[in-house]
């Protein structure tokens, strides 16, 4: 199926896609941010997706703190806002205890186990927050850790434009297929360790196709900056072009 595009630009030739998103957008993690869109804007990034969290851990809502708000104004230029969950975390126990044995963040699994209702819930409210915030309506949403039910991705269709899970960009009747790169192993710092170098290694043996570049907060406590900017010059050198998600909607 030939993918459309909605400016009609000659992307759809490009063979080397570099889709840049950063996660977990909150003024929790205020600080972190300030680095990160310093980084991009050193590299003069011009496009990249915003992947808000309206309510992280259900203490930092993005409309009460000013600095977060026009931090992410003053990058919108460059950057479309994507809804990230409501509040990134797990209602489940099970998940909660899971995720600080193993420290690989299994208690942000947000909606797994979670009812329709509860499902479209949060993300109406997520989606209300970030219209009265930001004045936007986002058409794309990315669930933390990738991890959305299956059977209930039908609630998505009535929000978005597109989602993306684990493997794909699923725009609900065409998907385009890739597994993100990664810098953040959660709290576990030998995870960290090897799924950077793991990331920097198919980097430079992948010759074409698409990179999902993903880059958390938790990236700078957790040793992946360097790697993670090294890396991305390296593709950025090497003419992976630049795209967003919202050129590929049919």
């Amino acid at each position: 199926m030939m993918l459309k595009f909605i400016n009609r630009s000659p992307l759809y030739d490009i063979m080397k896609r570099l889709f840049i998103t950063i996660h977990d957008v909150s003024p929790y993690f205020l600080r972190e941010l300030k680095v990160l869109f310093n980084e991009l804007d050193k590299l003069k990034i011009t496009k990249y997706g915003i992947l808000i969290t309206p309510t992280w851990n259900n203490e930092f809502s993005i409309e009460k703190n000013q600095e977060f708000i026009q931090l992410v104004k003053s990058h919108l230029k460059n950057a479309n806002i994507v809804l990230h969950g409501f509040n990134h975390m797990s209602d489940s126990k099970v998940n909660g205890f899971i995720g600080k044995i193993t420290g690989f963040g299994s208690e942000y699994l947000e909606f797994n186990n979670l009812s329709d209702r509860e499902i479209e819930k949060k993300i109406t409210c997520g989606l209300k927050l970030l219209n009265e915030t930001f004045k936007v309506k986002p058409i794309g949403f990315v669930p933390p850790m990738w991890s959305f039910p299956d059977n209930k991705k039908w609630i998505l269709k009535k929000y978005f434009k597109y989602y993306s899970d684990l493997f794909s960009i699923d725009y609900f009747n065409h998907k385009i297929h890739s597994v993100p790169i990664a810098y953040d192993g959660g709290k576990n710092l030998l995870i960290s360790m090897i799924i950077q170098k793991m990331s920097s290694l198919r980097i430079r043996l992948k010759k074409s196709g698409v990179f999902r570049f993903s880059i958390h907060p938790t990236d700078i406590p957790q040793g992946g900056l360097n790697p993670m900017i090294n890396d991305l010059k390296f593709l950025l050198h090497n003419n992976w072009k630049l795209c967003l998600k919202e050129e590929y909607i049919e």
